[in-house]
């Protein structure tokens, strides 16, 4: 089974998103940091092909972590989340991998919607 890969630093806010996921019947897996991320992908990458993650996490960022995702894994399909709306790092976000952004706040719809498009 395929699961997808939350990167998120708000533990609250990635439970609600596997919460999700499960009442679609898929599988999720939460790390709260990219070092996290890349560890878990280290040992098990093999059935993760969605992730999305925020960029602003502890430690490793989220475009960095991204960009790693997306060098060493070039079939997982990233989605980054984020509050912050400025150009430059919408664009970087694309430039180093990022195959969809979901702006947040988001409507869980709109969640389900990308998960299902890029699944």
């Amino acid at each position: 089974m395929d699961h997808v890969l939350i990167i998120e630093d708000d533990s609250d806010f990635a439970t609600s998103l596997e919460l999700i996921l499960g009442l679609h019947e898929l599988q999720a897996v939460h790390v709260a940091s990219g070092e996290d991320a890349l560890a878990l992908l280290e040992r098990r990458q093999g059935n993760i092909r969605l992730a999305f993650m925020d960029i602003k996490l502890p430690g490793m960022d989220g475009l960095s972590c991204l960009q790693e995702i997306h060098s060493r894994w070039p079939e997982i399909i990233c989605i980054v989340m984020t509050g912050f709306r400025d150009k430059e790092r919408l664009d970087r976000a694309h430039a180093v991998g990022a195959a969809d952004i979901l702006l947040k706040p988001f409507r869980m719809e709109k969640f389900v919607d990308l998960v299902k498009r890029y699944l």
